[in-house]
């Protein structure tokens, strides 16, 4: 958060990025934290903030990333290994309280073991995913085929490697609570992406002939509904290739009936069915940076044609037509957009399980190094560029520059003042900037550099050459 210009300090210290979450430290009697307690969606471990901490260091094999949040999602699961996360109380750069690591442990999901399968779908035909497999990979060549990928109820979750499959359905079959620990992870691979398409709705019956003294034709029946593209309880999406579901089409309303008797109308048309819903989940966590997830609502039936009247006269009497049946939806259920920091998992933790107080580690991601000068700024509906005021300041290229160096460290500065030396951090396209208690997340995209700040403001840099 940066301070409002009439309540800017004249030392240059005091000027800093606002905190975005409490920064009290307390500790039990004996100086120690609470250890975290992570909780697990697919590969994305969370836990509620531990009281007294203000900072976690999440540890696996020799990298240390120390964080202000309390989420993070393996970039690598079915590797198996060993995560730990402390949860800290730091202040002025030492670490003045610490909790015992909490420990996640996975074993690796190797090819040719009992828990792994590999699919080829390059033919009509289902594939059908039980429960004992733990890792899936589908492999397509991106044509298009007849089949259903069908997953087993779960009580464990499943991650599926897609690699270029362009078939009907992929859904885990009903019946089961939704629960997180039965969470699919769906890792889009290939050249081309995969693309699910559900099958048209049954098409409705033709009326039946007219009978009896009136000798009306009967109504048609009424399309069926499309299909769903995918359906899944808990699910999280990365990777590198796109991944498209479609709702299949609305079935054709039936045409209604012959009449039995002249001058007796012919039956009306079945309305069309509606079309297919692209998504259905409980929940769906959306981790693809540069890839993207696409989901198309079916297409309503057509309605049938009114039965052709028997008629003596000018005028046939024919049926009325049956309605065109209403699109489907293009997702249904609750979706996460989120940028996770991501840790991959190593064999063992080969750092100390304790933070080494003050010490900074050198960030993985050197592609964020550089200087980055503003662009333009948001606040509370309103943008402002370069040559507009902003509380009585005249922006400039200058005026949010922010320099982010290999150390890991980085310095904004705040309309004419340098803030203090801080440290940053990056996990995937998140980046965390912390001054002493002050922290702000923001996001990578190439060299656009954005920050989320207090009440909704936002601020654009880009990094010069």
């Amino acid at each position: 958060m940066i301070k409002k210009r009439m309540g800017i300090c004249a030392v240059a210290a005091t000027v800093l990025l606002a905190p975005v979450f409490a920064t009290g430290c307390s500790a039990l009697g004996d100086g120690s934290l609470d250890a975290p307690v992570p909780t697990a969606v697919g590969n994305i471990y969370s836990w509620e903030s531990v009281d007294g901490a203000n900072k976690y260091v999440i540890t696996s094999g020799d990298k240390t990333i120390t964080t202000a949040e309390t989420a993070f999602r393996i970039s690598n699961y079915g590797d198996g290994g060993k995560i730990t996360v402390t949860a800290i109380c730091e202040k002025n750069g030492k670490v003045t309280a610490q909790s015992e690591p909490a420990v996640i442990e996975h074993t690796a999901i190797v090819e040719g073991g009992a828990n792994y399968k590999r699919y080829e779908v390059t033919g009509n035909g289902d594939v059908f995913v039980p429960l004992a497999v733990e890792k899936a990979v589908i492999v397509g060549d991106g044509t298009s085929v007849s089949g259903d990928i069908i997953i087993e109820n779960r009580n464990k979750p499943l991650l599926i490697e897609l690699y270029d499959v362009n078939c009907d359905m992929i859904f885990v079959e009903s019946g089961s609570v939704p629960r997180p620990e039965e969470c699919v992870i769906i890792r889009s691979c290939g050249s081309v992406g995969s693309s699910f398409y559900g099958r048209t709705g049954e098409d409705g019956a033709r009326g039946e002939k007219g009978a009896g003294l009136a000798g009306v034709g009967g109504k048609g029946g009424d399309g069926g509904t499309g299909k769903t593209g995918g359906k899944f309880n808990y699910v999280v999406f990365e990777g590198e290739s796109d991944i498209t579901f479609r709702g299949g089409f609305g079935g054709a309303g039936g045409d209604g009936g012959l009449p039995d008797w002249y001058n007796s109308k012919g039956g009306d048309g079945g309305n069309g069915g509606t079309g297919g819903c692209g998504l259905e989940v409980e929940r769906s966590y959306v981790c693809m940076s540069s890839a993207k997830l696409h989901c198309v609502a079916g297409r309503g039936g057509d309605g049938g044609e009114g039965g052709e009247g028997n008629f003596i006269g000018l005028f046939p009497d024919n049926g009325e037509a049956g309605a065109r049946g209403a699109s489907g939806t293009e997702f249904r259920g609750e979706r996460v957009d989120t940028d996770f920091l991501t840790v991959a998992i190593a064999e063992e933790v080969k750092t100390p399980d304790t933070p080494n107080g003050g010490d900074t580690e050198t960030p993985d991601d050197m592609s964020a190094v550089g200087t980055y000068k503003f662009h333009s700024l948001q606040d509370e509906g309103e943008s402002y560029f370069i040559g507009d005021t902003y509380h009585d300041v005249l922006l400039s290229e200058d005026t949010f520059k922010t320099v982010i160096y290999a150390d890991g460290t980085f310095y904004m500065r705040i309309y004419d003042e340098d803030s203090p030396r801080g440290v940053w951090e990056t996990g995937g396209s998140l980046i965390v900037f912390t001054i002493g208690d002050s922290v702000t997340k923001g996001k990578l995209d190439g060299d656009d550099l954005t920050l989320y700040l207090y009440d909704g403001v936002t601020l654009a840099l880009k990094k010069s050459a």
